[in-house]
C-alpha cells in the first residue's frame, strides 16, 4: 500500500512539473547599435537603389535616377521618415495588442501534498491533490476588451496616415518654397541683367555728353542694389534646398539643385463651393479623425469598467490522494466578489468618456474655422493674382509702345531698355 502511495504521489508531481514547463519562454535580447544608426543616416542618397526600386514600384512614371520631381521626392520622405518608422511600429504593437486582447484566460494548476499525522489508523499517512482551475469570464469581459483593443488600433492608425500626411505636405511644401525661391531667383538676375543693360547705355549717352553722370550715378547704385538682393535670393534658394533635404530625411544632396519643381503647383485660383469644402474637410481631415477614434477609446473603456462589475467563475477538475483512497474533485471559485458594482472605475471612465467627446467639438470646430480661413485666404491670393496680371500686362503694352516708338524712330535705346526694366519689376 506504501508503494502505491509513492507512485500516485509521484504522477501528481510529475504531472505539475510537465504542466509547469509548457509555460517557459525564452528570452532574447536585441540591443542597439546606435553608431551604426548614425551612420547609416549619413549614407543616405537619392540614389539609392532600394529607393528607387519602392519609387518605381509605387509611383506611375519610371521614377529615379531620371525624371525626379516633388511626386518622387514625397515618396523618398516615405521610404526615409523615422518618424514613419515609429507610428508604424507603434500600429504595429497595437494590433498585436489586439490579437492579445481575444485570447481567452488559460487554465491554471493547482497542486497540494501533505502528510498526515495520524497515519496508523490510515493505509498511508500521505495526502496530495491536483487541480486544474479553468476561468471563465462573465459580463462580456473578452468582448469589452476587443472593442477596446480594436479602437486602439484605430488611433494607431490614423496616427500612422497623419505621420505619413504630414511627411508628405512638409515634402510638397519644402519643394514649392525651393520653386519659388528658385523663380525669385531668375526674376532677380533678369532685373539685374536689364539694370546692367541701362546703366551701359546711360554711360554710353554720358560719355557722348548728352546725359547727367547724376542719373548714371543713382542708376548704378540701383544696379548695386539690384545685386545685393540677387545674393540673398541665392541664400534664400541654398536655405530652401536644405529645408527640402530635411523634409525628405537626407543629407543635402546635389540632386536637389536641379530638380524640375514648379512654383504654381497648388495655386488657389478658384475656391471651391463653402458647403462642399467643409463637407470633404469634415470626412478627410486626419486630426478630426484622431478625435473620434479617441472617443470610440474612451467608449470601450466605459464598457470595460461595467463588465468588470460582474465577477468571474473558476471551475475545474481534479484528482486527489487523500490517506489511501484516490477520488476525483470539482473546483469551484470565485476569485473576487465586486461589492461595489465597480461605480468608482465606471464613473471614471465615463468623465473621460465626456472629456473625449468635448475633444471631438474642439476638432470638429477647428476643422471648420480652417476652411473658412483657407477659403478666404483662396479669394484673396486670386485677387492678388488678377491685380498682379493686370500690373505686368500694362508693362507689356507700355514697352510694346515704346519698342513701336524706336521702330518709327521717335525713341532711343535707352527708353527701350528702361521700360524693358520697369517690365521685369512688374513681374
Amino acid at each position: 500500500m506504501a508503494e502505491r502511495a509513492r507512485e500516485g504521489l509521484a504522477l501528481l508531481l510529475g504531472a505539475l512539473g510537465a504542466l509547469g514547463a509548457q509555460g517557459c519562454a525564452r528570452y532574447t535580447p536585441q540591443p542597439l547599435d546606435v553608431p551604426a544608426r548614425a551612420a547609416a543616416f549619413e549614407a543616405r542618397r537619392l540614389d539609392d537603389a532600394a529607393l528607387g526600386a519602392f519609387i518605381r514600384e509605387h509611383a506611375d512614371s519610371a521614377g529615379p535616377p531620371e525624371g525626379w520631381d516633388a511626386r518622387h521626392l514625397a515618396l523618398a520622405a516615405l521610404w526615409f521618415d523615422p518618424e514613419l518608422d515609429r507610428a508604424r511600429a507603434a500600429w504595429q504593437a497595437a494590433q498585436a495588442d489586439e490579437i492579445a486582447a481575444g485570447w481567452r484566460p488559460q487554465p491554471g494548476l493547482q497542486a497540494e501534498a501533505g502528510r498526515g499525522t495520524l497515519g496508523d489508523v490510515f493505509e498511508s499517512p500521505w495526502v496530495a491533490s491536483l487541480a486544474v482551475p479553468l476561468p471563465i469570464e462573465l459580463g462580456g469581459k473578452r468582448a469589452a476588451r476587443l472593442a477596446r483593443a480594436r479602437a486602439a488600433s484605430a488611433v494607431a492608425g490614423v496616427a500612422l496616415r497623419e505621420v505619413a500626411w504630414r511627411s508628405v505636405a512638409g515634402v510638397r511644401e519644402a519643394a514649392l518654397a525651393l520653386a519659388r525661391a528658385r523663380a525669385l531667383r531668375a526674376e532677380q538676375r533678369e532685373e539685374v541683367a536689364a539694370a546692367e543693360a541701362v546703366v551701359a547705355a546711360l554711360g554710353r549717352r554720358v560719355t557722348e555728353g548728352s546725359a547727367s553722370s547724376t542719373e548714371l550715378a543713382r542708376l548704378e547704385q540701383e544696379v548695386r542694389e539690384a545685386r545685393l538682393a540677387l545674393a540673398a535670393r541665392e541664400g534664400a534658394v541654398a536655405q530652401a534646398r536644405l529645408r527640402l533635404a530635411r523634409s525628405v530625411a537626407v543629407l543635402d544632396d546635389a540632386r536637389l539643385e536641379a530638380l524640375p519643381l514648379d512654383a504654381a503647383t497648388g495655386a488657389c485660383d478658384r475656391p471651391p463651393a463653402p458647403d462642399s469644402a467643409r463637407a470633404a474637410a469634415l470626412q478627410a481631415r486626419l486630426p478630426l479623425g484622431a478625435a473620434l477614434a479617441r472617443y470610440a477609446v474612451a467608449e470601450a473603456e466605459v464598457r470595460v469598467e461595467v463588465s468588470r462589475a460582474t465577477p468571474d467563475l473558476v471551475l475545474g477538475p481534479g484528482i486527489a490522494y487523500d490517506q489511501g483512497i484516490l477520488r476525483w474533485t470539482i473546483l469551484f471559485a470565485m476569485p473576487s466578489l465586486v461589492t461595489h458594482r465597480n461605480r468608482g472605475p465606471i464613473l471614471a471612465a465615463e468623465a473621460r468618456r465626456r472629456a473625449a467627446a468635448a475633444e471631438v467639438d474642439v476638432a470638429q470646430q477647428r476643422v471648420l474655422g480652417e476652411v473658412a480661413a483657407a477659403l478666404a485666404a483662396c479669394e484673396a491670393s486670386a485677387r492678388q493674382v488678377s491685380a498682379a496680371d493686370s500690373a505686368v500686362a500694362g508693362a507689356e503694352r507700355r514697352l510694346a509702345l515704346v519698342m513701336a516708338g524706336e521702330a518709327r524712330g521717335e525713341r532711343g535705346t535707352l527708353e527701350v531698355l528702361a521700360e524693358r526694366l520697369q517690365r521685369v519689376r512688374a513681374g
